[in-house]
């Protein structure tokens, strides 16, 4: 993204589509390949296992199930949290 944008600019172009504003996905992984699940051996033949990754989508449900989380436990009773607490 800072490439593209350092580009862009030196070039004239003051903005970016919304299309190339944003990483569909971010990989999660321990070495670099370009995809987390093709198949990746050291050089000594064993097999690195596969990385995983999040989407977007992923991040929307999972912020959407934590507020939904988050409301309903800050409704309930404050004397209800400490007696589940200790």
């Amino acid at each position: 993204m800072y490439v593209r944008a350092t580009i862009s600019q030196k070039l004239g172009i003051h903005q970016l589509p919304l299309s190339v504003a944003f990483f569909s996905q971010v990989d999660i992984d321990h070495v670099l390949r370009k995809e987390v699940n093709l198949i990746c051996k050291t050089p000594d033949g064993k097999e690195v296992p596969p990385g995983w990754f999040i989407s977007i989508s992923f991040l929307w449900l999972f912020s959407d199930c934590l507020l939904h989380f988050l409301g309903l436990f800050l409704t309930l009773p404050v004397n209800f949290l400490f007696n589940s607490i200790i």
